[in-house]
């Protein structure tokens, strides 16, 4: 529930300061649009994070999406045991939530680190729109 706030507010954050860069309503959506999709694509929902070469890894830690996924995945699956029986289809009890974030590659471990890369995204893009307020009023 914390986590998905601190991702309400870091996007909103970042809308914020997209919606004062532009001078039109329709281009701040154009912004916000292709902003949200580039950290969906680097945030892992879109995108394998580890098919990334060195020269755009880097990108993913600007991401919203990257932080808030493995807190949601970390919340949900953590000491969970997940049972499937569907008529027609092999039977499978007893998985591990656990194992299935590590096959993810995450760890329920780093959920305050993630909630606080989340709050730090947040506090970030609002100062940096608050500069942006303060220069343009001058």
């Amino acid at each position: 529930m914390v986590g998905m706030s601190l991702f309400s507010i870091a996007s909103t954050a970042v809308f914020i300061f997209l919606g004062m860069l532009a001078n039109h309503v329709g281009v701040a959506n154009v912004f916000s649009v292709v902003a949200l999709l580039r950290m969906m694509v680097f945030g892992g929902f879109l995108l394998n994070l580890d098919s990334l070469t060195g020269a755009v890894a880097w990108v993913k830690y600007f991401s919203m999406f990257y932080y808030a996924f493995e807190v949601l995945m970390a919340n949900e699956l953590h000491s969970l045991k997940l049972d499937s029986s569907m008529p027609h289809f092999t039977s499978v009890d007893g998985v591990d939530g656990d194992l299935y974030l590590n096959v993810l590659g995450f760890k329920h471990e780093n959920t305050i680190d993630n909630m606080l890369c989340l709050s730090v995204l947040s506090l970030g893009w609002l100062y940096v729109a608050y500069i942006l307020a303060f220069h343009t009023a001058s």
